[in-house]
């Protein structure tokens, strides 16, 4: 068991030919095992990695040279958000002394809004909502990042900032688009922390 510490109880429990409760039971009481849920994280290759050590790296050289940099700072993301009830069941417990068997009923395909922010130092750009109209949200691609970027975060900052900040984001495909690249680098010229853009950004996480 403990050169194995991958395996399931049940898989221990046909290998031993033991009862399912009995294997538990010593992985619990006398092994003082605890079970463990799975995570999920993505994937690097040996060039993601040396992708984000050369970031850091050049970040560490900017914060040397200028240790205000973390001030000029502009950091975006988007997400889904679900609004039809969605559960998360790996995260959602309830307490009761017998199982109610507690059941969650919901749309085989939920609706789902999605919102781009960012935030720095002078405080938070957004939510920009990607719809077209009358609340039918729509999946971002190049286009609509463009005109977001082109529209909503060009008018938002104030000239003065913009001069200033440094833009990252991470390495989605709308995000890397030749076209939205280049009205980032018209906007933020030799300040862009992205893929393709004047400083290389991390992989995204």
């Amino acid at each position: 068991m403990l050169r194995s510490t991958h395996r399931s109880a049940r898989w221990r429990a046909l290998a031993l030919r033991l009862n399912d409760c009995s294997i538990r039971r010593i992985l619990h009481k006398d092994l003082h095992h605890h079970p463990c849920k799975i995570q999920f994280a993505q994937e690097f290759s040996e060039r993601d990695k040396a992708s984000r050590l050369q970031s850091s790296n050049e970040f560490l050289g900017l914060v040397k040279n200028n240790s205000d940099i973390v001030n000029t700072l502009l950091m975006s993301d988007e997400t889904h958000f679900h609004v039809s009830g969605y559960v998360n069941k790996q995260k959602c417990r309830y307490w009761t002394p017998n199982n109610g068997h507690e059941l969650h009923q919901r749309h085989r395909y939920s609706a789902i809004v999605t919102v781009w922010c960012a935030v720095y130092c002078y405080g938070i750009i957004g939510p920009y909502f990607f719809d077209i109209g009358e609340g039918r949200t729509v999946s971002v691609y190049a286009e609509r990042y463009k005109v977001m970027s082109e529209i909503f975060l060009r008018i938002d900052l104030h000239p003065r900032q913009q001069d200033l900040l440094r833009f990252q984001q991470d390495g989605a495909t709308a995000h890397r688009a030749k076209f939205s690249m280049q009205v980032l680098r018209t906007m933020f010229p030799g300040r862009l922390f992205a893929w393709s853009g004047t400083s290389l950004g991390p992989p995204a996480t």
